[in-house]
């Protein structure tokens, strides 16, 4: 698919106002400044393009599509603050940004992070995900994300300056306010198809969907059709407990996620957000 009709295709089928957009780009295609689709986006909506192991959308998990691009946009909610922290080195102000937005409306709204990095940034993630998991103990936030080949960020505000495109180590972006979201982690034990559904479905009761509602799915390389022996086995098993719900996401080399519904699984009692062989739910629900 080439940039240019990507672009158009974006500009065709958006049916919201975006503030953020998650752009998931297939293991072929690399970065090239021409790729930037900040011109065509809204002057106040951020883009993450992320460079994966491969890509999914709703119940197509597309592991060998090497020239793919699929895409999530969330769009302005009311009460709702999104703050996008990336940094490609350690310094303890990106912490306290992320801390101080992840402390925002007190204990009231949902509190949700998305941690992603790349392979060099692995420890940088680690230690961010280490030092927020202490920022709020009477509220636990759902996360999401993980480990991809490489990540940019565009600033779609000044799409003629040389700085529209930020190649970042890490990145963090927390939504809080009015929303509600919830997230799960499948650990390497969850390795058949029955125990993903019983997972799943546990995870389904404790939601409660509002009008609008998007589904993200982070799976380690190892899992899908090396897991399996057979292809898109969590995506149509989401799908099918979740069926009016998109579902997006990659696979990846290392999950971020928490687990924040109750349970009595041992692994769950495990206060560690940096998972491997795995794959991490999160469900952002609203209106």
């Amino acid at each position: 698919m080439g940039v240019e009709y990507f672009n158009i295709q974006i500009t065709e089928k958006l049916r919201i106002k975006p503030t953020l957009g998650l752009i998931f780009k297939a293991p072929r295609r690399l970065y090239n400044k021409q790729d930037c689709h900040c011109k065509i986006l809204p002057k106040n909506c951020d883009a993450i393009t992320l460079a994966t192991f491969g890509i999914l959308i709703n119940d197509k998990e597309m592991e060998s599509a090497l020239d793919n691009i699929v895409c999530a946009f969330l769009p302005e909610i009311p009460d709702v603050t999104i703050t996008i922290v990336a940094f490609s080195k350690y310094k303890v102000q990106h912490y306290r940004r992320m801390k101080k937005a992840l402390s925002r409306h007190g204990t009231n709204g949902s509190k949700c992070l998305l941690l992603f990095c790349n392979q060099r940034g692995r420890a940088l993630a680690q230690t961010a995900a280490g030092e927020l998991q202490l920022c709020n103990k009477t509220v636990k936030p759902s996360v999401w994300g993980g480990v991809v080949k490489d990540l940019y960020v565009y600033n779609s505000k000044n799409p003629t300056n040389d700085d529209y495109v930020r190649f970042a180590f890490c990145v963090g972006i927390t939504i809080v306010g009015s929303v509600d979201s919830w997230s799960i982690v499948m650990d390497e034990s969850y390795k058949t198809k029955e125990l993903v559904e019983q997972r799943l479905k546990l995870f389904k009761s404790h939601i409660s969907l509002k009008k609008h509602s998007m589904g993200f799915m982070f799976a380690c390389c190892e899992r899908g059709e090396n897991m399996f022996n057979e292809r898109n086995v969590e995506s149509s098993i989401f799908k099918k407990l979740f069926p009016d719900i998109p579902l997006v996401g990659c696979f990846g080399d290392g999950e971020f996620g928490e687990t924040t519904i109750p349970t009595k699984s041992f692994n769950d009692k495990k206060n560690f957000w940096y998972h491997e062989r795995s794959t991490v739910f999160l469900i952002i629900t609203y209106g």
